[in-house]
């Protein structure tokens, strides 16, 4: 859970509007790093339940901000970066 909070914040900084905003790009980036982050531990371990919430959460923001919307934009871009990693 350590590791999501750096994506968090800087969620939370960009969701607070224009008087705090925070460049698009860095945010779908924080949420792609905080993305594969979940992925990694769910392939490790069972999450628990707030754990999953807030995993399920940061990919619905990731597939609307970072993808439109585009469920197999974001499956293809997640395939890739899991190639990456290996």
């Amino acid at each position: 859970m350590r590791a999501l909070l750096p994506a968090l914040a800087a969620l939370l900084l960009a969701a607070a509007g224009p008087a705090r905003s925070v460049e698009a790009g860095e945010v779908v980036a924080a949420l792609k790093q905080a993305y594969l982050a979940c992925d990694r531990r769910a392939a490790q371990r069972r999450l628990a339940p707030a754990e999953m919430q807030a995993c399920a959460s940061i990919g619905e923001r990731l597939l609307q901000q970072g993808f439109d919307g585009d469920w197999d934009r974001l499956l293809a871009w997640w395939r890739a970066a899991r190639e990456d990693l290996s």
